[in-house]
Parts: C-alpha cells; sequence; structure tokens
C-alpha cells in the first residue's frame, strides 16, 4: 500500500514537471536564473556591509539559553514554549546561521540574497502555470526581482527566513492549483507540506494566505456546487490545515498572541481612527512608486475641503483619468464605461479620503493615532491599481477571453490579502511613509504582475502593428522601460540602506566599537558581576548623526558572549545618570551599586536578580559618534565615590 502511495507520487511529481516546464519554458527560465542572480547582486550589494541589528543580539542570546541542557529537538520545543510561534523562527534562523558563520557577517546578507533569489525565480513556473503566458510569468519574475519594497527584509538578518517562506508559499500555490487541475487528492498531502513550510519560516507574513486558502476553496465550491463539490472543497481544506490545527492542539499558548489584534483595532475606530482604514491602501501604492515622485501629482491642503478639492482637480484627477483613457484603450475596444467607471469611483474615493483623515487630524490624546501626510499619494495609488482590477474583472466577465484581464484583478487582489491580513491584527502600528518595509516584501508580487499584464497587454497590441520596422520601434520602447524600474529601485535601496549604515548597522563600525568596549575590561569577567553606565548624552551633537542603537540595545546580553560562546555571570546595565546615582549602596562598608541584572548560571538558567557590585566591577564608558571612551574615574568622582 505505501510502495503503492510513493510510486502515484512520483508519476504526480513526474506530471507536475511537464506541466510547468515545457522545453521553452525550461529555456526561458534557465535565461531567467543568471538575470536575476545579476539584478540581486547589484542591486544589495550595499548589503554585504551590513552587521546585527539589536534583534539578532537578543534572538541569538535566547538562542544560546533557552533549552540548552538537552539535543537539538529539545530545544526548538523549548524555544516554541517559551517564545511563541511568531519569534521562535527567528531565534532558531539566527541561532542556526550563527552556528555556522560566526562572525563572518557577510556571510549571513549573502544566505539571505541567495534565498531571495530563490523566491523569485519560484515566480515564474506559478505565473506560467495559472496563466499560461510565459512572457507574463518572465516579466513578472523580472519586475519582482527589481522591486525596491521586496528588499524591506534584508534590514534584518532574522527576517532573511522570509524569503524562504515566500519560495515554500509559490510552490504552494502551484501544487495546489495542480491537485485542482488534476484532481489528484494524494498530492494535496504534499500541498499541506508546502504550506506548513511557508507558515513555520515566517508566520506573521504568511497567516494571511490562510484566509486566501480559504476563499480560494468556497470559490471552487461555488463552481462545482452540489454536495459533492462541498465535500470535496471540506475535504481538502482539512487535508491542507491539519499540520495547523495539530500545531494549535499540541501548542495552544504558542500560537494565539496575535489574536487580539482585531479587537485593537476596533477600539481605535470606535475613537475615529478611521484613517487606519487607509493603510492597507498606501501599503500597495508604496510597491509602485517612491516619495520621490509623488510631488508631481501636487502639494496636499487638507486645510478646507475646498482647498483639497483644488489640489485634486489640479493633480490626482487629471493624472489617474489620463492614466485611465491609456489603460482603457489598451484593455478593451468599447473603453468608454470602463473609463467612466474608474474615474468616477476614483473621485468618490479621494474625496471620501478628506473626511476620514481629517477626522481626529487635528486631535491628540492616547487614543489618537497619527497620520504622514504624504501617504495620501500613495493611498491614492494602491486605490486607483485595484479599481482598475475590478473594471478589467467586469470587461473579462463579458467575453471571458482575454486572461490578462484577469491577472490585472489578481495581482493588486492578491497585494491586498497580505495587506489586510497584516493590518487586522497590527493595524495599530501598520504605518506606510517608505517603499522599504519588512511588511511590503509580499505585495509586490501582485503589483509585479499587475505591471507585467499591462506591458504584455501593451506587446499584444504592438504585434498587429503592420509595419515591421514600427512594430520593433514599439517593442524595444516599451522593454526599455525595465530601465527607469531598475533606476528607481537602485535609488530607494542605496538611500535606505546607506542611511541605515551611517548610524551604526555596518558590520565593520559594529565591531570597531566592540573592540574599544573589550579594551576597557580590566580582566575576564566570566563568573564575576560587571555592571555598565553608558552615557550617550553627547552623541546627538555629532554631525552627522551616529547612534550606536545596534550595539546598546540588548547591550547586557552581548556582553554575555565570548568567541560566540556564552559567559557566565551577572552583567548590569544603566543608561540613565539618575538611575545610577538611586542605586548607590553601602553593604558591609564597602560602596557600591545596587542592580537588576542580566544573570546566567549553571545550565545556562537566566535570572534577573539585584546584584552588589564593588567599585572594581563598575565601568562608565562614554559614547560620542564611534568612539568610545572609558568615563569611569570621572563619573565616580561626580558621584563623590
Amino acid at each position: 500500500m505505501q510502495n503503492h502511495y510513493f510510486s502515484k507520487l512520483r508519476v504526480n511529481l513526474s506530471n507536475l514537471e511537464s506541466f510547468f516546464i515545457g522545453r521553452n519554458s525550461l529555456q526561458l527560465f534557465l535565461i531567467l536564473i543568471p538575470i536575476v542572480a545579476l539584478i540581486q547582486f547589484s542591486l544589495l550589494n550595499i548589503i554585504l556591509k551590513y552587521g546585527f541589528t539589536a534583534d539578532e543580539w537578543l534572538l541569538l542570546f535566547d538562542f544560546n539559553t533557552i533549552g540548552s541542557s538537552g539535543d537539538f529537538l529539545e530545544r526548538v520545543f523549548a524555544i516554541f514554549r517559551a517564545k511563541g510561534i511568531y519569534t521562535s523562527y527567528q531565534v532558531l534562523y539566527i541561532g542556526i546561521l550563527a552556528g555556522l558563520f560566526k562572525d563572518n557577517y557577510q556571510a549571513y546578507q549573502l544566505t539571505n540574497i541567495i534565498f531571495k533569489i530563490l523566491a523569485i525565480l519560484s515566480l515564474f513556473p506559478l505565473i506560467a502555470v495559472v496563466f499560461k503566458r510565459r512572457l507574463l510569468a518572465f516579466l513578472t519574475t523580472i519586475f519582482y526581482a527589481l522591486s525596491y519594497s521586496s528588499t524591506g527584509a534584508l534590514q534584518f538578518v532574522v527576517k532573511g527566513s522570509d524569503y524562504l517562506a515566500i519560495f515554500f508559499m509559490n510552490i504552494y500555490l502551484l501544487t495546489h492549483y495542480y491537485s485542482l487541475k488534476k484532481k489528484s487528492k494524494s498530492f494535496l498531502f504534499f500541498t499541506a507540506i508546502m504550506l506548513f513550510l511557508s507558515f513555520m519560516f515566517s508566520p506573521i507574513r504568511i497567516y494571511p494566505l490562510l484566509f486566501f486558502v480559504v476563499i480560494f476553496e468556497v470559490f471552487v465550491w461555488t463552481r462545482a456546487k452540489g454536495f459533492l463539490g462541498l465535500w470535496s472543497a471540506f475535504f481538502r481544506l482539512a487535508v491542507i490545515l491539519s499540520p495547523f490545527i495539530m500545531l494549535m492542539l499540541l501548542l495552544p499558548k504558542a500560537t494565539g498572541s496575535y489574536l487580539e489584534g482585531p479587537l485593537v483595532i476596533y477600539k481605535l475606530l470606535t475613537y475615529g481612527n478611521y484613517q487606519l482604514l487607509l493603510s492597507p491602501f498606501a501599503g500597495l501604492g508604496y510597491t509602485f512608486l517612491t516619495n520621490d515622485y509623488w510631488p508631481l501629482f501636487g502639494q496636499i491642503i487638507l486645510d478646507s475641503f475646498k482647498e483639497y478639492f483644488f489640489f485634486l482637480l489640479r493633480g490626482p484627477i487629471i493624472f489617474y483619468s489620463a492614466l485611465t483613457v491609456l489603460i482603457g484603450f489598451l484593455i478593451t475596444k468599447r473603453p468608454i464605461f470602463f473609463i467612466l467607471g474608474v474615474i468616477l469611483a476614483n473621485v468618490i474615493f479621494e474625496i471620501t479620503c478628506y473626511f476620514l483623515i481629517n477626522n481626529v487630524r487635528l486631535s491628540s490624546g492616547p487614543n489618537i493615532k497619527g497620520f504622514y501626510l504624504t501617504t495620501i499619494y500613495a493611498i491614492f495609488f494602491g486605490f486607483f491599481c485595484l479599481s482598475i482590477g475590478f473594471a478589467s474583472l467586469i470587461v473579462w466577465l463579458k467575453h471571458k477571453q482575454n486572461i490578462l484581464l484577469l491577472s490585472l484583478l489578481a495581482g493588486p487582489f492578491f497585494s491586498s490579502i497580505f495587506l489586510w491580513g497584516t493590518w487586522l491584527i497590527i493595524g495599530d502600528s501598520l504605518t506606510f511613509k517608505e517603499g522599504i518595509h519588512w511588511y511590503l516584501i509580499i505585495p509586490p508580487i501582485g503589483s509585479s504582475l499587475f505591471l507585467a499584464s499591462l506591458m504584455v497587454l501593451g506587446f499584444d497590441r504592438i504585434k498587429k502593428v503592420t509595419n515591421s520596422y514600427l512594430k520593433w520601434v514599439l517593442i524595444t520602447f516599451l522593454f526599455l522601460t525595465l530601465l527607469p524600474m531598475y533606476q528607481m529601485g537602485s535609488k530607494e535601496i542605496s538611500t535606505t540602506f546607506s542611511y541605515l549604515l551611517s548610524i551604526g548597522y555596518g558590520a565593520s563600525d559594529q565591531e570597531l566599537m566592540k573592540g574599544q568596549v573589550e579594551g576597557f575590561i580590566k580582566e575576564p569577567f566570566e563568573g564575576k558581576p560587571a555592571l555598565f553606565y553608558l552615557d550617550t548624552s553627547e552623541n546627538n551633537s555629532v554631525d552627522p548623526l551616529f547612534y550606536p542603537v545596534t550595539l546598546i540595545s540588548g547591550f547586557d546580553k552581548k556582553m554575555h558572549f565570548r568567541n560566540w560562546d556564552i559567559v557566565k555571570g551577572c552583567i548590569g546595565l544603566i543608561l540613565d545618570k539618575t538611575i545610577l546615582e538611586k542605586s548607590m549602596v553601602m553593604e558591609e562598608g564597602v560602596k557600591g551599586f545596587k542592580v537588576r541584572s542580566l544573570c546566567i548560571e549553571d545550565n545556562f538558567f537566566t535570572s534577573n536578580d539585584e546584584i552588589f557590585y564593588k567599585l572594581e566591577n563598575f565601568y562608565a564608558l562614554k559614547f560620542i559618534g564611534k568612539d568610545v571612551s572609558d568615563n569611569t574615574k570621572r563619573v565616580l568622582d561626580d558621584l563623590k565615590y
């Protein structure tokens, strides 16, 4: 029976290979590999200069202390129980990489870039199979490779697992589609594994996909209808979601930490924070254009409705109307209703935004959330793309011929599922003010499909031109539009990551400062207490600003590492001089400080006890830019110690 199952699975795998990799598709895919790799390494070479953020050190500390006395599997379960599903994957990810690379920071970044390349390339077979257009699949893959928004996870080493999640997500979508088309029940188990792996590599990013699975199966059932169709949909859902059900039963406390999110959003909306409803639209808009281009739409004025309406007339209404006309003639031979419908929907939405934004804009209080004015442009663009998608669906329903009209909706709709799904659980803090953000790495997939669909529609129109010379000129011009996309992405990536490097995220700067700190330590303090007072009061006076948050945040945890191994003992940390003064005590005639400290004992048991520190175990360090100086004597003199 078991042999029969595996032989059947091998047949399915063989069929799957021929299903999405025909000879021409395989050749195109092989061409894509060096192109995508070249784009990524040319855009992301700046990432190779990165070190660790504060998050990496904190999570690496957890990996080395939680369940460290057992074997690897025991440690995994201990970490899941202690940190929950939404943090454990990052603890394990950084722990495994640190075991391989130690202080070779470039290797961490290279690993994440390679995972990103895999995620990008996995798009090609998915789009080729679902929409039956190799050119659409090729261009979607290229657009996603060019996307600046897709680089957001690279701001943190631990978020590199998000790209593995995207890779397995695309494989899941492909196999789910295949199992439906071929009515293969045995392949559903493989589908379930792919979805579960995707979720486990990045639960907070992928969980909206679970809603998509349910919506998709409901859609399939409405097409099949009847009890048999309902039973088939229920069976598929039961198989695909079975790993998640088991996980919730085994670790109920580890899987429900974000369940209060919708309630938080509801409460904020009852206080009038209606502007929060616009955040997902802003996220979608930012995957298309950066802040550099929004001034072309005119200056936003919200002081009165009259001035706001004139702003719309001078900028957004003109721009989106012209773009609608162009797309309308690209999509259909009779675009009048398409054009009028899209323009009307956008004008109504833009007017509605004024009232949603202004409801609490000038108010203040603990229950009032702020609003970034510049996001209005991105909100308009996001809604515009969705309106084009739904209008294209209406056109497709009349004739059901050109599948590209469906892809125009599928792209923004796919992006919106992840944006709204994420907003539902963290909408109180999900605000977008620029194009690179770790919550924007999946939505660009939909944006890339949308742009690729428009380009293929244009390509199909150009093919009908009878003049061969003119045809090739137009095709060349069409594909040359990829160059501005590359330049826009390159500039945004360079600007964002150069800024982060300049304020303390570079590996060389971190190692330089770490070396200075360790140089002031009198002796190895394994088993001995050490108290650190870090003075950053003069750091804001440095020009350009350099604040080593990656070193200061979680400093006590970092100091427990020696040669990437955990050192036992107690380490105290004080960042405020007032707190330092309050900690001054005398015990048994000995002056010192009593501070709640991070202690590691036998079997790496951690505690947060109050520890008495003698003066010889006290270190006062002053941070000014990239320079660290020993300020111990001066601080003790000021304290009259």
